[in-house]
């Protein structure tokens, strides 16, 4: 028995240990399994992120490179901004030295310089440059935003023009000098010019308008001196330039005493030279003539010829050294000698002895005002063509609505061309010679020789009255009222489109109303 219980216990036994050698090594295998697994796992997660390693190092290498070609086109366009900085440095101190430019423009034809620095030839163009400049630079300096300046000045105007106005009105000695004048104002200094820009009409006008708005929009300009304050024409450049913003640049340099009418209004900043400019318009130079004897010892001189005196001594004939008299005697050229002269009365001679005293011309109705009280001014004499001084300029004087000249002879000297209008003849007659009296005679730039018709004169009438009278102009009392040459009233009143321009030559006050 006991050896049947210590077998069966040994078989149990045995049992035992293979059950549980089976048992660990299930597990063992099992955990080979698993391991296998994950390793398999392991490798393929391996092997991804080792693609995923090699897809960032292509991208890597890729922006590495784009790295390096993106400082390559850095560093070069740096080199190239750095120049660019460099030459807009150069500009900028270029333009930093010219920041305070002040330029001057000058209307010649209006802003002339005074009579005694023009008779003095060259010295007195340099005296001109250097007075100008001194007293721009003194007006400049008193500013708060006073800086070193570079002076330009331009002065255009029709150089033949203004000799024959110096030579027509007795400026001999000012026409004699001025190109010597000239020469010595453009030697004063490299940025002074005077220019002559021809006989065109208006081209002075045309010249200062193109630098005054030029040189107002330069950044370095800082001032802006402007010389055309005697013509309201340029009231519009200026008004447009106000408007764009440069009111502070612009300074006006008036030559007459009275600028414009409209220039004034504007308000700018005035500098003004004693001394420099005329500062009245030029009148004619002449002579005083000498008293004549009584008509009682002289049988010649009609008894009832007026006083003469030198208020009537208005017309001047400068090619012709006799003095045609009638009802206002006129006065020889200024080179014309008085003694040994001849006066014209009518057929008669009288023989006139004096020595030349100058005196200052003066105008057509101041004659006819100190010859004649008012109401009973006679009609316009009729004057020999050629004896007969004057022209057709409607600013020359104000003269009276005369009774038109007509021969008592057949009509004699040139005809008139019914096809084109009497303004369009070459020359066209004179408007002062036909109508009233014309006081440059012989060298009158216009015809005093046609063969007018009633016709004519009306023509003239009404081309005459659209020009304004200068006595109404300035708002002053005309002594001949509706007997007036020129018009009181502009002729496209009150639809004037010149007016609303603010550029309509009738600038006198109600000349634009209805009534």
């Amino acid at each position: 028995m006991a050896s049947a219980d210590s077998f069966s216990y040994g078989v149990e036994t045995v049992d035992n240990s293979q059950h549980v050698w089976d048992r660990c090594f299930n597990d063992l295998r099992h955990e080979f399994m698993a391991l296998c697994a994950k390793e398999a796992e392991h490798r393929q997660r391996i092997e991804e992120i080792t693609r995923d390693r090699d897809a960032f190092k292509v991208l890597y290498n890729s922006a590495e490179k784009d790295k390096n070609e993106a400082i390559l086109r850095y560093n070069a366009e740096k080199r190239q901004t750095d120049r660019e900085k460099v030459e807009l440095n150069n500009q900028i101190m270029t333009l930093r030295g010219m920041e305070n430019r002040a330029v001057c423009l000058i209307d010649g034809d209006g802003t002339i310089f005074s009579s005694t620095l023009l008779a003095q030839g060259r010295e007195g163009g340099r005296s001109a440059a250097r007075q100008l400049t001194e007293s721009i630079h003194q007006y400049l300096s008193d500013l708060n935003n006073f800086h070193e300046v570079q002076l330009w000045v331009y002065i255009f105007f029709n150089k033949s023009g203004l000799l024959g106005t110096f030579q027509r009105l007795g400026y001999r000695d000012e026409a004699q000098h001025f190109e010597e004048f000239m020469i010595g104002f453009n030697q004063a200094g490299e940025r002074f010019l005077m220019v002559d820009v021809g006989n065109a009409k208006e081209a002075a006008d045309a010249k200062l308008r193109v630098y005054l708005e030029d040189n107002l929009r330069m950044p370095q300009t800082w001032k802006l001196i402007f010389g055309g304050c005697h013509d309201n024409g340029y009231v519009t450049s200026l008004t447009s330039a106000i408007t764009a913003g440069f009111r502070e640049k612009l300074i006006l340099l008036p030559g007459y005493s009275d600028m414009a009418a409209g220039i004034e209004e504007l308000r700018l900043s005035t500098l003004k030279v004693p001394g420099l400019f005329m500062t009245d318009k030029m009148r004619s130079r002449s002579q005083t003539p000498p008293p004549l004897l009584a008509s009682a010892s002289n049988p010649t001189i009609p008894p009832s010829l007026p006083s003469l005196n030198a208020a009537a001594a208005v017309f001047v004939s400068s090619r012709s050294s006799s003095l045609a008299v009638a009802a206002t005697v006129p006065l020889p050229d200024d080179n014309d000698d008085l003694e040994g002269n001849m006066v014209q009365m009518g057929k008669e001679l009288v023989k006139v002895d004096a020595p030349a005293v100058r005196s200052t011309m003066i105008s057509y109705k101041s004659a006819l005002q100190s010859v004649y009280p008012m109401g009973s001014r006679p009609s316009t004499p009729e004057l020999d063509p050629v004896g007969s001084s004057g022209s057709s300029e409607s600013g020359s004087s104000n003269s009276s609505k005369a009774i038109p000249r007509r021969s008592s002879s057949a009509p004699s000297g040139r005809l008139i061309n019914p096809n084109i209008p009497l303004s369009k003849h070459d020359p066209p007659p004179c408007t002062l010679f036909y109508l009233a009296s014309c006081k440059y005679g012989a060298s009158c730039i216009y015809a005093h020789d046609y063969a007018l018709d009633e016709e004519h004169y009306a023509a003239m009438r009404q081309n005459a009255k659209k020009s304004p009278c200068p006595a109404a102009n300035k708002n002053e009392m005309c002594s001949f009222g509706d007997d007036c040459l020129y018009g009181h009233k502009c002729p496209m009143a009150p639809r004037c489109h010149f007016m609303k321009q603010g550029i309509c030559k009738f600038t006198g006050a109600g000349m634009h109303r209805d009534s």
